[in-house]
């Protein structure tokens, strides 16, 4: 109980640091701003029945497009201010789907360092902690993938197909979100083919098909823009050309990784999260032991494998939409909904990374946008001069 207490006082003062850092996140608000200006162009055009009005080429959105729809009905029924509202309900949202993925994980998994997953995760700069790093948009994206992933991998280990219904509407969010949830499909794939042929049976391929058939039509029943146009909606985003047309009129970091050549965009992604690193390398040494061994992957393991396979086919995507003019298109965060699932993998799994924990830790602690802003501070107070810190 004293463990418990000790536990929870220091997620309270995670939590603090963390709301602090949100007056340090300029990236942040300026896309809160755009997505006020979107949410009122769907409003309008809902009220208005342009349903092809609804599409947001660049980036989807509509989980977060419906959230303002709401936050206006709630508004009027309760006289509360529309933009607050909406604003709290995105914020509690991300807290809801972190708190019921670090559940599901904990309960389903019967994992060992809860605790040590739940302070990773609010302190990795690009899931939660470095609200400057990434947006609304990429934040609900990793969640969905993140809940989408726990629970099939529940149906698959535990046969609970109670969680079909469940990983369908986490799949609809998925693709509602961003473009790039479509990737989530494949790596849902891949995590079932491996298991279904290490234990040998085809039961599972009706589950995922009742789940991604679930996934698809709440997805085009929740996208207004799919009744009238729905191959342009599902053809804005597959070429490099579409890409560059979609993001250029409104890029401010989106092709921060471009004009690199291949090293230096990989170590770019790398960079998002320690984690990342040691999630991917580990789990291709883990992986290779267990096929060598001929040993059955367990739940935890299966995570760590979705997380794996998610930042390969992030790769290759940004390496096939190469634009020759623009250079890498595609950004470093694509990759952070991987970061949740490799962070359960690597603690849990990882025995010989975990002395090297707290240094984790402390790059992520050193990375949130307060901290950064109190070591400036006292740079210039002690030396007089303005200094860059390094992210890393």
């Amino acid at each position: 109980m004293e463990n418990k207490s000790v536990h929870a006082r220091i997620v309270i003062i995670i939590g603090l640091i963390i709301f602090i850092s949100w007056g340090f996140s300029k990236g942040e608000h300026l896309d809160m701003d755009s997505w006020q200006i979107l949410g009122d162009r769907f409003y309008t055009n809902l009220q208005n029945q342009d349903y092809g009005g609804t599409h947001v080429a660049s980036r989807y959105g509509v989980t977060i497009l419906w959230m303002y729809v709401i936050a206006a009905g709630l508004s009027k029924v309760f006289i509360l201010d529309h933009i607050l509202t909406f604003r709290t309900m995105v914020d509690v949202s991300l807290i809801v789907f972190l708190l019921s993925y670090v559940t599901i994980v904990v309960r389903g998994f019967r994992v060992k360092h809860s605790w040590q997953i739940l302070y990773y995760v609010l302190l990795s700069p690009y899931v939660v902690a470095g609200l400057q790093l990434s947006t609304p948009a990429d934040k609900f994206l990793t969640w969905f993938v993140a809940l989408s992933v726990v629970t099939w991998v529940y149906v698959l280990v535990k046969n609970d197909y109670r969680y079909i219904v469940i990983t369908g509407v986490c799949i609809a969010c998925t693709l509602l979100t961003k473009p790039a949830g479509l990737l989530l499909v494949p790596m849902l794939a891949v995590i079932t083919l491996y298991y279904s042929m290490v234990k040998k049976t085809k039961k599972f391929i009706i589950p995922l098909t009742k789940a991604l058939v679930i996934g698809g039509l709440i997805f085009y029943i929740s996208y207004p823009a799919m009744w009238v146009k729905p191959m342009e909606v599902l053809t804005s985003r597959v070429s490099s050309s579409a890409q560059i047309a979609v993001i250029l009129p409104t890029a401010t970091d989106t092709l921060s990784v471009t004009g690199q050549d291949w090293l230096e965009y990989i170590l770019v992604f790398l960079r998002v999260d320690v984690i990342v690193v040691c999630g991917v390398c580990f789990f291709a040494y883990y992986f290779y032991k267990k096929i060598r061994r001929k040993m059955i992957l367990d739940g935890i393991d299966l995570i760590g494998m979705a997380g794996f396979v998610y930042a390969m086919l992030i790769l290759m995507v940004a390496f096939v939409l190469y634009d020759k003019e623009y250079g890498y298109i595609i950004s470093e965060r694509y990759v952070v909904p991987a970061v949740p699932l490799l962070t359960v993998f690597v603690i849990e799994k990882m025995v010989f990374v975990k002395k090297y924990l707290p240094v984790m830790f402390f790059i992520n602690f050193y990375r949130l946008p307060a901290i950064q802003w109190l070591l400036r501070i006292g740079i210039v107070l002690l030396s007089g001069s303005v200094v860059g810190l390094p992210i890393w």
